[in-house]
C-alpha cells in the first residue's frame, strides 16, 4: 500500500500525461544522452514531463518545478477516480493511494530493464497552463496516442512522426533522421499496449482515454 507521495524508499520519481491540444507532450532528450549504433544511427530518448524527487519534496511538488523547467508552465492535474500500480513483472492491480492531494492514475516500478525494485514513479494526468515551450531540453515533441504506440513498436525517424502528425517544437536542431526511442514513463505505456491482461487494457484507456 501506497500511504503518501514524500520521498522515501518507494516513490523517487513523479511524472505526468501532459495532454496539449490532442496530442501527449514528451521530453526530447538531452544530447548528452543520444546514442549512436553500429550502423552509426542516432538514437534519441522520448520521456515523460517529470523527474526524480529531491529531498524533503513531495511528488505533487517535484512535478510541478520540473514542468516549469522543461516546458515553462505549471500543469493542471486531473484527479484519477482510481490509482493502479504497475510491479517489477508488469502485472496490474488496483492500488490504495492515501496522500493529499491530487491521485496519480498510476504508479510503476522497476517494469523496464536496469532499474531497481522498490523505487516507483507516481504517474499523474493533466494539461499545461500556457504554451508549452522547451526549457533545459533541447526539445518536445507533441505525440498523438497512436503514433506514441508505434514508436514503441520498432522505433521510428522524427521526421516520420512529424508525417504521421507529431509536432516538434525545438531550440535545438534535432536531426529528421534520428530513430525516436521511448524511455521511462511512455516506454511502460508501450509496454502496457503489448499485455493481454485486463487490467493492463483498463489501466492504459485510463491514462490515454479517448486519445486512443
Amino acid at each position: 500500500m501506497i500511504s503518501n507521495n514524500a520521498p522515501g524508499p518507494t516513490i523517487i520519481g513523479a511524472a505526468c500525461l501532459v495532454w496539449w491540444r490532442g496530442a501527449l507532450v514528451l521530453e526530447v532528450q538531452n544530447p548528452r544522452k543520444w546514442r549512436v549504433d553500429n550502423h552509426g544511427e542516432v538514437h534519441i530518448g522520448l520521456g515523460g514531463i517529470g523527474g526524480k524527487l529531491e529531498e524533503g519534496e513531495t511528488a505533487l511538488e517535484a512535478l510541478q518545478h520540473e514542468a516549469v523547467e522543461e516546458m515553462g508552465c505549471p500543469l493542471a492535474l486531473q484527479d484519477a477516480p482510481v490509482t493502479y500500480a504497475v510491479t517489477p513483472g508488469c502485472q496490474v492491480h488496483e492500488e490504495r493511494w492515501h496522500a493529499p492531494g491530487t491521485r496519480p492514475v498510476f504508479v510503476w516500478e522497476a517494469c523496464l530493464p536496469g532499474l531497481v525494485p522498490g523505487r516507483s514513479v507516481a504517474v499523474f494526468r493533466g494539461h499545461p497552463m500556457g504554451d508549452p515551450t522547451p526549457g533545459d531540453l533541447p526539445a518536445l515533441l507533441c505525440v498523438p496516442a497512436q503514433v506514441l504506440l508505434a514508436i514503441g513498436r520498432g522505433g521510428m525517424r522524427l521526421g516520420e512522426a512529424q508525417q504521421r502528425g507529431a509536432s516538434l517544437r525545438a531550440h535545438s536542431t534535432i536531426p529528421n533522421t534520428a530513430w525516436l526511442d521511448l524511455i521511462g514513463t511512455p516506454a511502460v505505456l508501450h509496454l502496457l499496449h503489448t499485455r493481454k491482461e485486463p487490467l493492463a487494457k483498463v489501466l492504459l484507456e485510463a491514462a490515454l482515454g479517448a486519445h486512443l
